[in-house]
């Protein structure tokens, strides 16, 4: 469908259908596959498309690709105040892989900013 989408189409590809793409790969386990497919992308990836690997990275276990995305995540948000979500992650990535003083750095950080992450609230209404 992507290379449909371009030689097809005609239709030049924006960040979002290359997180589509990451997203995708991801959520499917191939990590490595959405990796090489990040690296080929036409633009930088965005702190958006980094999120979504480091998350399919926790959830599938690879600490090793996590880590490094972490990385390419905290760069891709340099040049703006990280999001606490972003933070969040980050923290969890480093206290799976036993690196608690970034853990701590992260922590200090979300609660120096004033603005923790908000639990959510779900419902369920039955008759």
């Amino acid at each position: 469908m992507y290379t449909m989408m371009i030689e097809c189409y005609d239709i030049e590809p924006k960040i979002e259908h290359y997180g589509c793409i990451v997203d995708m790969l991801a959520r499917a386990g191939m990590l490595e596959e959405a990796k090489r497919f990040m690296e080929k992308m036409s633009m930088e990836p965005n702190g958006v498309v980094w999120r979504m690997l480091v998350n399919a990275c926790r959830v599938h276990g690879d600490s090793r690709l996590g880590l490094s995305s972490v990385d390419k995540l905290m760069e891709a948000n340099k040049s703006s105040v990280m999001a606490t979500e972003d933070r969040v992650l980050c923290a969890n990535v480093f206290a799976e892989t036993e690196r608690w003083n970034e853990v701590l750095h992260e922590r200090t950080i979300i609660v120096s900013q004033k603005d923790p992450k908000e639990a959510g609230i779900s419902s369920i209404l039955t008759q």
